[in-house]
């Protein structure tokens, strides 16, 4: 079948492999593990049996055995992640990416010189010690608990089925052993007191970091016997190294439950007291009322508590007497689970290396190494001395803001003539490089020389975007109210202060410059302000001074200060309104273009400066204010709903990045267009945003609803934000849209949620 669990492919993403594969069996593996098990036909196409089978396989050992479900599991997890790929050539002249590694086999001379599903860890340091792991005759499911987590002393007995049952005994340590706890475990034997676990060699050198959010991550208890249980706690404790397996189907037996829940509630109340985490239990072949039983069992078990305190003589005092009840856990499904900010596995002393290169950065933000990354290479000599090491080396720097990962075309992270030499993939550390070059390599160059020297770029989100859309046959560009956005961009320096100006106390100013209103003294009752030609309206000081609601001096200096910078930027424009003396139309003339006598726009006529032309006040005229016209467009179209939505998620965000009104092109044909396509720490937020909160008509809520599923599906958007300034959003397009994204992205667990943000402009909402 080849399916895999959402859960599971999500918790495979946000791990983040560099590579996905598949472990590759021989035929001669197979009969050495399950001898008997493959089914030989002859040519008459009956089975085979005793000395005829074992002649037909002689001389087929060596063969790789084809594992379809395998096969299709492994693609699927790959397309939901980033592994390192390379582009070749199509017959259509285009190119297409092709993944570096999809098989695993390292050698085992068990098997003959095969190619095995594992190899034994061996020590690298100097120094001998005791490496003790599970038995390697041990089988069920608490053997395999253990050994995860603390490994095999020895290669395990093959065929699996000679292995020996386990005994309570022994299970009752491998329990022990497999609870997530800090306290110190002691060996499965009687050989010596001091050991390590058997995994621990081959992490030589090498140290686990976390982010700080991972301290925030809960216990997670998995009950289940099944392998996607397995999975999801296997995954959980690699990313955030807090989790528990019970491999245990209730009822529980009840020397089970009396170790299990009461070692899990000695662990679990210290997590609450000391770290304030409630532990998550779950399961992903339990439903909700099974899982409920296991958490009602877990609460009715009282833990003990031990408290300790040092006397006056120093000597330190134990009382085990204590007893609390086994703290509550929480309850969630596995689609629930939040598995971003994991660990991973990094070099000792050298997972921050700090680098000055220098760069440029362009006007959306792509930044391009001026120079080859220098070689990075392994210190430490436990792995120095391997001589076919291989390595990744993570890149990054604060200003790289574009998402991260979701198969993003290794094209566009680097440049230069040697960007085919190195594998450079998007990762969520940055840009992750492969440490060999694939370039030529001469015969007895050094490790340095042999290295890649990729020369670097760090994609804006407009490149990026591109790139997604490009997989998919498809190209960006602004579309017009887009490139109006670009004009506001470049006038205001930057998308963050066009965002912050226009959802912020200046926007009932800029949204009065636009009106419905023909007449001024009905637009304008306090004379404050004028409408020359509908929709366009003109502001005085006194006028904006109301709208933003100033009052004191303070306030109105501050005020004044906004405005003297947006006419300094070129979003207002200041002058005086005159009205013609030949054909008695109004003009509205800025301050640069101001003299003593001015030509009127509409017939020419010269019109010296007098009071006949401003007419009131008498003694001075009144400073008016214009809007750039691309303002003036933005507030006809939608009054820059878009850019509201920006502004909040960017204030709830601890990283953000975005671009506004993308269109995505087939050809010279548009397909859909982008009101706003954001990254909100990490994730990526396609926006539709719209003033009045319906996609149209029937058959136009379908059509847009599937424009943007295809624009979801081409950059692999976390959530579709459907947001508008009014006070709810329809039903029916979110069922439409809901739809259209079932049939654009079969994977669910690559499938966008949807949310609606309601009410912007004023109190935002989210539903």
């Amino acid at each position: 079948m080849g399916n895999v669990l959402p859960a599971l492919v999500r918790l495979a993403a946000a791990y983040d492999p560099d590579y996905v594969v598949t472990a590759q069996t021989t035929i001669g593996q197979h009969e050495a593990m399950y001898p008997g098990a493959l089914r030989v036909k002859g040519e008459d196409g009956e089975m085979l049996g005793g000395e005829q089978r074992t002649n037909a396989l002689r001389y087929s050992l060596d063969s790789t055995m084809g594992d379809p479900n395998a096969r299709a599991a492994r693609d699927l997890i790959a397309a939901a992640c980033t592994p390192h790929r390379y582009m070749m050539p199509r017959d259509d002249g285009g190119e297409e990416p092709h993944e570096q590694l999809e098989v695993l086999s390292l050698r085992d001379e068990r098997f003959g010189g095969h190619q095995p599903l594992s190899r034994t860890p061996v020590a690298l340091d100097a120094d001998a010690r005791l490496n003790t792991g599970v038995p390697a005759d041990i089988q069920g499911a608490w053997g395999l608990a253990a050994a995860v987590r603390y490994g095999l002393g020895d290669p395990p007995v093959l065929p699996f089925e000679d292995a020996s049952p386990i005994p309570f005994n022994t299970a009752k340590s491998v329990m022990r052993r497999a609870l997530p706890s800090g306290r110190r475990y002691g060996p499965f034997s009687d050989e010596g007191d001091t050991w390590t676990s058997a995994w621990e060699p081959s992490e030589s050198a090498t140290v686990r970091v976390q982010p700080w959010q991972a301290s925030r991550k809960q216990h997670l208890v998995v009950v289940g016997c099944s392998a996607d249980d397995f999975a999801l706690a296997q995954g959980w404790h690699v990313l955030f190294g807090n989790s528990f397996w019970i491999p245990e189907d209730p009822p529980f037996s009840e020397k089970v439950t009396n170790l299990v829940l009461w070692g899990l509630g000695q662990d679990m109340l210290s997590d609450i007291e000391y770290h304030h985490r409630q532990a998550v239990l779950t399961s992903t072949t339990l439903n909700n009322e099974q899982v409920q039983a296991v958490a009602d069992n877990w609460v009715e078990r009282r833990v003990r508590v031990v408290t300790s305190w040092v006397t006056e003589d120093g000597e330190t005092v134990r009382d085990e007497s204590g007893e609390k009840e086994s703290p509550v856990p929480r309850l969630l499904r596995p689609d629930d689970l939040d598995f971003a900010d994991g660990g991973l596995l990094v070099v000792r002393d050298q997972y921050d290396v700090p680098l000055a290169l220098p760069a440029t950065t362009d006007e959306y933000g792509q930044i391009k190494l001026l120079v080859d990354l220098p070689p990075l290479a392994p210190a430490h000599p436990d792995l120095d001395a391997i001589p076919e090491i291989t390595w990744q080396i993570d890149v990054d720097t604060p200003d790289f803001r574009a998402p991260r990962m979701r198969g993003v075309s290794p094209q566009v992270l680097q440049h230069g003539e040697n960007s085919r030499e190195s594998f450079v993939r998007s990762s969520r550390n940055g840009l992750s490089c492969y440490s060999a070059s694939w370039g030529l390599v001469m015969a007895g160059s050094t490790r340095t020389q042999a290295m890649a020297k990729p020369r670097l770029q760090f994609p804006s989100m407009v490149t990026w975007a591109g790139a997604m859309a490009s997989a998919h046959g498809l190209s960006t560009r602004f579309s017009p109210a887009g490139q109006r956005v670009e004009v506001l961009r470049r006038l205001w320096g930057s998308r963050r202060h066009l965002t912050q100006d226009w959802s912020g106390p200046l926007r009932p100013m800029l949204l009065a410059f636009h009106t419905k209103v023909k007449r001024t003294s009905d637009a304008f009752p306090a004379h404050d302000g004028m409408v020359l030609r509908t929709p366009d309206a003109y502001l005085s000081f006194a006028a904006m001074s109301r709208l933003c609601c100033t009052a004191g001096q303070e306030a109105t200096v501050e005020l004044r200060g906004h405005v003297d910078r947006l006419c300094v930027l070129g979003v207002l424009r200041r002058g005086l309104i005159l009205r013609c003396g030949s054909c008695f139309v109004f003009s509205f003339i800025t301050v640069d273009d101001l003299r003593s006598t001015n030509a009127c726009h509409r017939c020419g006529a010269a019109n010296p400066l007098m009071r006949e032309r401003w007419g009131t006040p008498l003694d001075e005229p009144t400073w008016w204010y214009d809007l750039h016209p691309a303002a003036r467009e933005l507030l006809a179209a939608d009054a820059g709903v878009g850019l509201l939505a920006a502004e909040y998620l960017r204030s709830k965000a601890r990283s953000y990045d975005d671009v506004s009104e993308l269109e995505f092109v087939r050809g010279m044909d548009p397909v859909a267009e982008a009101d706003l396509l954001a990254v909100v720490d990490g994730r990526v937020v396609l926006g539709e945003a719209k003033t009045t909160p319906k996609l149209g008509t029937r058959s136009e809520r379908a059509a847009k609803a599937k424009k943007l599923a295809t624009i979801a599906a081409a950059v692999r958007a976390d959530e579709l934000l459907l947001c508008t300034t009014s006070s709810t959003w329809s039903a029916v397009d979110v069922a439409a849209i809901s739809t259209a994204l079932d049939e654009a992205i079969p994977e669910v667990a690559m499938r966008p949620s949807i949310r609606t943000i309601v009410g912007l402009g004023s109190v935002p909402l989210e539903e």
